[in-house]
């Protein structure tokens, strides 16, 4: 394994994005305009080498679609935001974590 001096990401990664999404009752359009059409040409703007993002609020909000049962999906869900930031951030060769 080689040793990164404490950096998990690897030698190649230093600026990322890191976004909160802490979905709660009182939203509304969530994830409407988390699509690779919107989120690529910000992130190659940016010039981020990977993206965190938190979709999961405090109140237990998911802030995607679930079929777990009895979770608490926000009201304000309208698309899959976890899944616009997969399909960007893999067109783009980036990590998401």
């Amino acid at each position: 394994m080689a040793d990164h001096s404490g950096r998990w990401h690897g030698p190649k990664r230093y600026f990322g994005l890191h976004y909160d999404l802490h979905a709660g009752p009182t939203d509304t359009e969530l994830g409407v305009r988390a699509t690779p059409k919107d989120l690529v040409p910000m992130l190659k703007l940016l010039g981020a080498d990977f993206v965190q993002t938190d979709c999961k609020g405090h109140p237990g909000h998911t802030s995607w679609y679930s079929r777990v049962p009895n979770a608490t999906v926000s009201p304000g869900v309208k698309r899959d935001a976890l899944k616009g930031w997969r399909q960007a951030t893999e067109q783009l060769g980036l990590p998401l974590h």
